[in-house]
C-alpha cells in the first residue's frame, strides 16, 4: 500500500525570525554610549507538527527477511486530550496479519508530537584598534524550556509499542 516517505512528511513547518536594533544609549557619549548602544536582539520561534512514522510488526510475518506492517483494524489517533507520553496513539488498533500475507497498515501513516522552540540572541559589535571587531553573543536556545520528543515506537508486539522513549 502506498503512504507516505517517513521522517519527511511533516505537514507543517513554520519559522518565524524577529531581529531588533535596541534604541538604548544611541544619545550618549564615551564609555556609557560603548557600553549601551547597537545591542541587537533576535528571536527565532520554530513549531513543526510530527514527523511520520510507520507501524511495523516486531517480527516477520511474510517471510520476506524484512521487517512488514501488520494490519488496521480501528482509527489509531487519539483525541490530543488523551494523548500521553506512554500512549501517543491508539494500540488496539492493529492486529497481526494472517502468516505469509502483507497487512495493510499504510507506511508513514502516523505522525509523532510536534516540535516547538523559542530560541533568543543578543548580540553587540565592538570596534577595535584599526579594522578589527569584536562581537559580544548571549544566546538562549529553548528559551521557554519546552520539552520536545521523537515519535513512539511503532514497533507492533514489542513491549514498548506506542510509549515514547526519546526526547528530540
Amino acid at each position: 500500500r502506498w503512504g507516505n516517505t517517513n521522517t519527511y512528511d511533516i505537514k507543517h513547518h513554520w519559522v518565524g525570525i524577529v531581529g531588533y536594533e535596541l534604541p538604548w544609549g544611541q544619545g550618549l557619549q564615551g564609555v556609557s554610549h560603548g557600553l549601551l548602544a547597537g545591542w541587537r536582539v533576535n528571536v527565532v520561534a520554530n513549531y513543526s507538527s510530527g514527523p511520520a512514522f510507520t507501524i511495523n510488526n516486531s517480527s516477520a510475518r511474510t517471510n520476506t527477511g524484512g521487517a512488514d506492517r501488520p494490519n488496521q483494524i480501528g482509527d489509531p489517533n487519539l483525541p490530543s486530550s488523551e494523548r500521553t507520553l506512554q500512549r501517543w496513539f491508539n494500540t488496539a488498533a492493529f492486529a497481526l496479519q494472517p502468516q505469509f500475507t502483507a497487512g495493510d497498515t499504510k507506511p508513514g501513516s502516523m505522525h509523532g508530537p510536534s516540535i516547538r522552540r523559542l530560541d533568543f540572541n543578543m548580540s553587540k559589535s565592538l570596534r577595535m584598534a584599526g579594522s578589527r571587531t569584536i562581537e559580544l553573543r548571549l544566546e538562549a536556545y529553548n528559551g521557554t524550556n519546552t520539552a520536545n520528543f521523537l515519535p513512539p515506537s511503532g514497533s507492533f508486539g514489542s513491549a514498548d509499542f506506542g510509549v515514547i522513549t526519546q526526547a528530540g
